[in-house]
């Protein structure tokens, strides 16, 4: 994960204070996709190794664009990057980009995107 990481995204620091450093979320897991029009998205990711219950929440604001492919009953990303850039409407908007294991791979555009440490449960996201 880029160094920038912590400097950019509201919530690294208190992610690496939690886990002790920035996981880099190779072989994570995403537990849940909640996609909004409007308002807050959210993305739930369990950082590997999966033993450790803790998640981590990225939270969007002002979603512009993205590109998903395969999601599936297990979606294991090899490793979740952020950057800036232009979108297609000429605005500077960090995109993050998922990339692919098995299951869901692909990227996000937003305007805002932050960091969520959580103690919850992967059981407890789980229908």
């Amino acid at each position: 994960m880029p160094s920038e990481f912590l400097d950019t995204l509201p919530g690294a620091q208190q992610l690496a204070e939690q886990f002790g450093r920035v996981p880099d979320f190779h072989d994570a897991e995403v537990i849940s996709l909640v996609l909004r029009r409007a308002g807050i998205s959210t993305l739930t990711v369990q950082p590997f190794p999966p033993d450790d219950p803790r998640l981590v929440e990225f939270t969007f604001v002002g979603l512009s664009d993205l590109e998903l492919f395969d999601f599936s009953s297990q979606n294991v990303i090899n490793s979740l990057s952020v950057e800036r850039v232009t979108n297609s409407a000429s605005k500077q908007v960090f995109r993050m980009h998922l990339s692919p294991c098995y299951g869901l791979s692909g990227w996000i555009e937003a305007e805002n995107i932050s960091i969520i440490p959580t103690e919850g449960e992967r059981a407890a996201t789980q229908p």
